[in-house]
């Protein structure tokens, strides 16, 4: 057999070989049936599914049947039958990546929605819901900004957060405050007090008066050989008529003893009570 026929037939043959491996790969990665739920609807159902489950099992013994009721609701909401529904969910089963990177979405929608509803009940409750933990973390639990004025009813910002198994002995705290006041004037002045209050019923304090338009920090370097029992401070202004002050950027640092930074600014002072 001639050379280049020979060749020609070697070429031939390696690009059927390379179309049979094609199909057999096309064959094996088969596409999702049109009768399937698609992964952002699925998504979404099996998020109020859970969203229901969670309702339904507050329920009282005698009210337990409405069970069902809750979620009928979620397949009647986005207007799914169950057939079609069980059914996606047989091929979901036996494609469980596609299952997995869908409930990966639904778990972190609902750990974010758990957090957000934890933290308006302990806003309501005017407490706050155990701190993070980590060595440098921000443990403020209030909103970042507040427009004060001289009425009675909104001079003042007040916090207070209880220890918990996150904080250690030495402990250093760092409360930031921008403020800024309106109209522009230096003699506006608001006082910002900062305190650790220890089992032992001493106090670590620090005040500090906020005049004009900058950016201030308490720090408070606690006492490793005593226990913290609490944090408590408040930011005061008694500003005349017309006058307001605006207070941005709160934040309350918590640094471990090994990461804590050089204290700036006001030394704490221990008070007896």
């Amino acid at each position: 057999m001639p050379t280049s026929l020979m060749r020609k037939n070697d070429n031939l043959g390696h690009w059927m070989l390379l179309a049979i491996c094609l199909c057999l790969m096309a064959g094996c990665k088969k596409g999702m049936p049109d009768d399937v739920i698609r992964p952002e609807q699925m998504e979404e159902i099996l998020h109020d599914f859970h969203v229901a489950k969670a309702m339904s099992d507050e329920l009282p013994y005698t009210e337990k049947y409405k069970q069902t009721l809750y979620l009928d609701y979620v397949l009647e909401k986005h207007r799914i039958g169950r057939a079609d529904f069980d059914s996606s969910m047989v091929w979901y089963s036996r494609h469980a990546g596609d299952l997995a990177k869908i409930y990966e979405k639904v778990s972190k929608r609902l750990e974010t929605e758990y957090n957000g509803v934890t933290r308006l009940i302990a806003l309501r409750d005017n407490k706050p819901q155990e701190t993070l933990a980590g060595d440098t973390v921000d443990i403020w639990y209030g909103n970042r900004l507040y427009l004060l004025s001289r009425s009675p009813m909104n001079n003042r910002v007040t916090f207070h957060i209880p220890a918990d198994d996150n904080f250690r002995p030495g402990d250093d705290f760092t409360w930031y405050i921008a403020h800024a006041a309106f109209p522009k004037a230096e003699s506006d002045t608001a006082v910002a007090a900062f305190f650790a209050h220890y089992k032992n019923d001493s106090i670590l304090s620090c005040i500090r008066r906020l005049a004009g338009t900058a950016f201030d920090s308490l720090t408070i370097r606690c006492d490793s050989a005593y226990e913290l029992e609490e944090l408590r401070g408040f930011i005061y202004f008694p500003g005349k008529e017309g006058r307001l002050m605006l207070i941005d950027s709160l934040s309350l640092m918590r640094y471990h003893p090994e990461n804590a930074p050089q204290a700036k600014g006001a030394r704490p002072v221990p008070v007896k009570r």
